[in-house]
């Protein structure tokens, strides 16, 4: 039922409190109460000097609540009101006579004793990321929510940890983003009083046939010779189609043209991750390009929190990627590394510039 025409569906009775005239509406709970605020004081978006403005109340005038969040502190007080019209004042301008609207009974925000107030919010993600199926990186991913798009959300659960937060955020539309990417503005959604979802699916156990399993599978198989030898060359892997090819030294070095001397077929570092990804997608998903091209291919997404099968680009000062290998956890990757050697396992920490990790889907 409508929020208002709940209220006015109710019995209600003046109550004096404090020398004050309030209007509480009569139910089994304290479904709203009516009071006039301080001052002119401003309507927010979220319970926090930090949400935009979207209105105000002028002095005097009276205003329901049905429900209240904690939020930024005002003169000591970090209880804000939620009005039934929508938006959130700073309970230290509503004129209740000393307690707070929480110690007069009104329920929590999104609380299962809340049947009105804000069931959702809506808020922006930070940047491109993933939609999975459940509360974590080990669930599988279901699609993505652009930078900047907002997303609405019902109900909060806990997970694996992204960057120190383990708070998963569900979507109404369905699936899960890190509360991490969430534009919140400080708080994660369950201390903005969004409720804990009541249950979530089980934990995806873990599958031999899955992609990620696949490109690791994979890329042990090149390195253990499985598929042939296969020696670094500059250029080589970008031909039509995935696979080994001659190289170039455009641009580079004698240590280019001895390498490609002895060898003059092979694959480069972003030629190999294109011919493991080839095989464990079944499509050509990197493409012929490099390392510039493939990190901006439309179906990678830059990641904080890497698992196994995951690509790891490395860029220099100006953000412009050298080197790619393919991760496979315990920082460590397999890639073709330099001129002389084949395909091998390194630490992430033996290759220079900065570590930034993409996963594909």
């Amino acid at each position: 039922m409508n929020r208002k025409k709940r209220i006015s569906s109710f019995v209600a009775a003046a109550v004096a409190v404090g020398g004050l005239l309030s209007l509480t509406v009569a139910t089994d709970a304290q479904a709203a109460v009516v009071y006039p605020v301080k001052q002119t004081v401003n309507i927010r978006s979220g319970p926090g000097t930090n949400y935009s403005v979207i209105g105000s109340a002028a002095a005097g005038s009276n205003q329901t609540f049905d429900c209240y969040s904690t939020g930024t502190s005002v003169n000591g007080n970090t209880i804000w009101g939620h009005r039934a019209a929508g938006g959130y004042i700073s309970d230290y301008y509503i004129k209740i006579g000393g307690p707070s609207l929480k110690q007069i009974g009104l329920p929590l925000c999104g609380s299962s004793s809340n049947t009105g107030g804000t069931a959702t919010k809506t808020y922006p993600v930070k940047q491109t990321v993933n939609i999975r199926s459940g509360p974590g990186t080990n669930y599988p991913v279901t699609g993505s929510a652009s930078s900047g798009s907002n997303q609405t959300f019902d109900c909060w659960a806990t997970g694996t940890s992204v960057n120190g937060n383990n708070i998963w955020d569900h979507r109404t539309a369905g699936g899960y983003i890190a509360d991490y990417y969430v534009a919140i503005g400080g708080p994660t959604l369950k201390q903005v009083g969004l409720p804990q979802c009541g249950s979530v699916p089980a934990p995806p156990t873990t599958s031999s046939n899955s992609a990620l399993d696949q490109v690791v599978s994979i890329a042990k198989a090149y390195q253990n010779g499985t598929y042939g030898t296969f020696w670094y060359v500059w250029g080589g892997g970008h031909g039509a189609t995935p696979g080994a090819s001659q190289g170039n030294c455009v641009n580079q070095g004698a240590a280019c043209r001895t390498a490609a001397q002895a060898h003059p077929v092979g694959l480069d570092c972003s030629g190999f991750a294109r011919l493991v990804y080839s095989k464990a997608y079944n499509s050509d998903v990197l493409g012929a390009g490099g390392t510039v091209d493939q990190i901006k291919r439309s179906g990678l997404k830059k990641v904080t929190s890497p698992v196994p099968g995951d690509l790891v680009f490395f860029v220099n000062a100006s953000g412009t990627p050298h080197h790619v290998g393919i991760y496979i956890g315990n920082g460590q990757m397999i890639n073709e590394f330099t001129y002389g050697h084949t395909i091998q396992t390194n630490k992430v920490s033996d290759a220079s510039g900065t570590p930034v990790y993409y996963q594909y889907g």
